[in-house]
């Protein structure tokens, strides 16, 4: 999988919409550490963060959400999701291990 980038931050997979030839969409996967913190702006695009596994808490902009999560895996129904407007700050707590 030569498109594989793994990073000190935590993060596992970084597709752009410019590494990927596409105009808009592109995704990140993050795993992290129960304790661990990751921050990230939205600078100017939409961003919904989705929680594969595990829970967190969030911050973006003035609006929090504690406990964001409720599957233990991939294969365990829906996920809980958490949108960002453009030039927000995300912030982001892990709880459990994600």
């Amino acid at each position: 999988m030569s498109g594989l980038v793994i990073r000190d931050s935590g993060g596992v997979v970084e597709v752009t919409p410019e590494s990927a030839a596409w105009s808009y969409v592109g995704f990140e996967v993050f795993r992290l550490d129960a304790g661990k913190q990751l921050e990230r702006p939205t600078a100017g695009r939409e961003v919904c963060v989705v929680m594969l596994s595990g829970q967190a808490d969030f911050a973006v902009g003035s609006h929090r959400w504690t406990e964001v999560g409720s599957r233990d895996s991939v294969f365990e129904g829906p996920p809980d999701a958490v949108y960002a407007p453009p030039g927000q700050q995300i912030a982001i707590s892990a709880s459990s291990d994600c």
